[in-house]
């Protein structure tokens, strides 16, 4: 896949995944963020590693709930799918974007929203 194909790929499977997929992905950045991070729900370096300084409280809380076990309530799912979307270069390195996609669009595809 060209870079084009797989920032397009990323941000349709943000975009019509099922819930616990989201879920799955945003654990996946929120693992990205440096412990101190964490800690101070805040990020504190532009290293292209998990969220940016403007998403990351917001983002972090989010992402400390599911881990509690807390559900995705329909405005923080939409607001999550929104700004995953800017963060495809890391999503693609995480998750393998073509099985993904082929899942989206193949047999399984009734599964997806």
């Amino acid at each position: 896949m060209t870079q084009e194909q797989t920032r397009l790929a990323v941000q349709e499977i943000v975009a019509r995944c099922r819930v616990e997929t989201l879920k799955e992905i945003l654990l996946k950045l929120y693992n990205r963020q440096l412990i101190r991070e964490r800690v101070e729900g805040r990020a504190s370096f532009a290293d292209g590693k998990g969220f940016n300084r403007l998403d990351a409280p917001l983002l972090m809380r989010i992402s400390v709930g599911i881990k509690d076990r807390e559900e995705l309530g329909p405005v923080q799912e939409e607001i999550v799918r929104q700004k995953l979307a800017k963060y495809w270069q890391q999503i693609a390195a995480e998750i393998d974007v073509v099985k993904e996609w082929t899942f989206i669009d193949g047999p399984q595809a009734e599964l997806f929203q």
